[in-house]
């Protein structure tokens, strides 16, 4: 929450909620989120997102959470039964953040139970947020296989105008050997320069 500079590494994380949360402000801590690496690792969610961005923030003070990159990931679980809060590769941008520069890049998904691959919202949660998110702009997701299986389209969806989602470039994501297409992703209102490759 709220750091800068930070690199994991070569790690192996099993948990009961959210494997890896970036957030702005929550709890005591408060400022900005940048400059993460997070390389050669393997993560499991019990229950909630892998990887999550975003939902934590400050209603009055905006922040940012910007250049984040995350390479060469196995995940080996994701599952979860509230449709809100599914997503392997999750940006749920609340609290007045901003979310940008985002990166994921040659990551396996070996299972998923109940869930999706991506799920990138701008949101109002009544139960965590107090504001919306201000937008999410500048997201790749390259190279990245779901192994095989049943999983809930991925989601992209915006706020509002001015809390929209801007510039995701999906590139080589594949279900099995199936390469995911554009209209096998549930894009909602406020999405501007959504590409498939």
């Amino acid at each position: 929450m709220s750091c800068s500079d930070v690199e994991i590494d070569n790690v192996f994380l099993r948990t009961s909620d959210d494997s890896i949360a970036i957030y702005a402000d929550r709890w005591e801590h408060h400022g900005d989120a940048r400059h993460y690496r997070v390389t050669n690792s393997t993560l499991w969610a019990d229950v909630a997102h892998p990887i999550n961005i975003g939902l934590h923030g400050s209603k009055d003070e905006p922040r940012v959470i910007e250049d984040l990159i995350f390479r060469n990931i196995d995940i080996l679980g994701h599952d979860e039964d509230d449709r809100n809060y599914q997503g392997a590769l999750a940006i749920t941008d609340g609290d007045n953040n901003l979310v940008r520069k985002i990166v994921f890049e040659d990551i396996r998904i070996d299972r998923i139970e109940e869930g999706m691959i991506f799920n990138f919202r701008v949101l109002f949660n009544d139960k965590y947020s107090l504001a919306p998110g201000r937008g999410i702009e500048d997201v790749v997701v390259r190279n990245v296989r779901f192994r095989t299986g049943m999983i809930n389209p991925s989601v992209v969806s915006g706020f509002a105008a001015d809390r929209a989602v801007r510039g995701i470039s999906i590139e080589n994501v594949r279900v099995g050997d199936t390469l995911l297409r554009a209209d096998d992703v549930e894009v909602g209102p406020f999405v501007k320069d959504f590409r498939v490759r």
